[in-house]
């Protein structure tokens, strides 16, 4: 089942968004850098992500060969659900904060460029983003393009950034993945779509990795 949590792990590491100021979508195109012995997983990855937001909330998506993951997430208090929909069968996992990113023990380095870009009609400004991450023991620097018209509080994996990043890279699980926005779509969204669905069954993280065998 590992093939499978790759894709679970890189929704959630991904981003988490909030905001009062912003409400539409946003579509991301994901791109791969893999190991040699990953290389056989590539097609059972994600290839965009889809995030909506409305206030304090927020619905990411990604669609795999395996079936349909979304993390709804209420930014005010942390608290998320993902959506699992694996062939046909509905579950519903509660996911913490802590859950969703890398354990930080200091505050992130962050160096602004002059170099700019335009990115899904944004104009963007280039920056490294670097932490310190207690799983790696290590600190990771993070290349990233970032629009200074929508507040980095839409994605907290970046905090202090002076804007919402719409292309940047992460490494994890030995892979590198790649997120550029292709879209930015400012519109009303229902309330619906930020509500967890009856037909899912309610279960635990811990279950959940019982399950994938973690």
């Amino acid at each position: 089942m590992k093939k499978f949590t790759l894709s679970i792990y890189a929704l959630l590491f991904a981003t988490i968004f909030y905001g009062q100021k912003f409400e539409g979508t946003i579509t991301y195109t994901l791109d791969y850098e893999l190991p040699e012995m990953m290389e056989a997983q590539r097609s059972m990855l994600p290839t965009n992500m889809i995030t909506h937001c409305k206030k304090e909330y927020s619905r990411v998506e990604q669609k795999t060969a395996m079936g349909e993951q979304i993390v709804i997430t209420n930014n005010e208090n942390g608290a998320s659900t993902l959506l699992m929909n694996m062939m046909g069968q509905k579950m519903a996992i509660e996911v913490s904060q802590a859950d969703q990113k890398p354990k930080s023990s200091s505050n992130p380095v962050i160096t602004y460029y002059e170099e700019t870009k335009k990115i899904a009609g944004y104009d963007c400004k280039k920056a490294s983003y670097t932490v310190y991450v207690e799983e790696q023991k290590d600190s990771v620097s993070i290349d990233l393009f970032y629009t200074p018209e929508i507040p980095v509080i839409y994605n907290s994996q970046f905090e202090n950034l002076k804007g919402l990043p719409l292309e940047y890279s992460l490494n994890t699980q030995g892979m590198t993945m790649e997120f550029v926005a292709n879209k930015v779509d400012v519109k009303k969204l229902s309330k619906t779509l930020f509500e967890v669905p009856k037909d899912y069954e309610k279960i635990t993280l811990e279950e959940f990795k019982s399950m994938m065998g973690q």
